[in-house]
């Protein structure tokens, strides 16, 4: 049985020539799954879009790599969104503030770059009444 060092060298060998396969979207090392249930076996794992029953020979995943097994996952994976750009001067309260109160939260009322921006809540800041 290899190390998991050495399992991750050969996943990574590999990888490049997995990921070009057709709905590959995915390797990674993990523990082999055998009708949904998981396995204490450690395998290459190859995530795809979608199973098909009918794969060409050329863009079938191996059933092992250099004695290590491998496992196909259907999973489908959707990007996520790093930044988007938001216009939300109408949103921002420009007010000013003579006290701040526990919970407020500062930062520019305005888009930077496309990011908003706030700073942590501050302490509370009670005036003393007038005698």
């Amino acid at each position: 049985m290899p190390t998991i060092d050495e399992l991750i060298a050969r996943k990574n060998a590999v990888q490049t020539s997995l990921l070009s396969l057709d709905g590959v979207t995915a390797v990674d090392v993990g523990l082999k799954y055998v009708g949904g249930v998981v396995t204490d076996q450690l395998s290459i794992r190859v995530h795809v879009a979608k199973k098909l029953a009918r794969v060409a020979a050329g863009q079938r995943v191996p059933a092992e790599i250099e004695g290590v097994v491998t496992d196909v996952i259907e999973r489908p994976y959707e990007l996520q969104i790093l930044s988007q750009e938001a216009d939300v001067s109408i949103l921002a309260d420009t007010t000013h503030y003579a006290t701040l109160q526990g919970g407020v939260s500062m930062g520019p009322s305005r888009v930077i770059n496309g990011s908003i921006y706030a700073g942590p809540s501050l302490p509370t800041w009670v005036e003393a009444p007038a005698p």
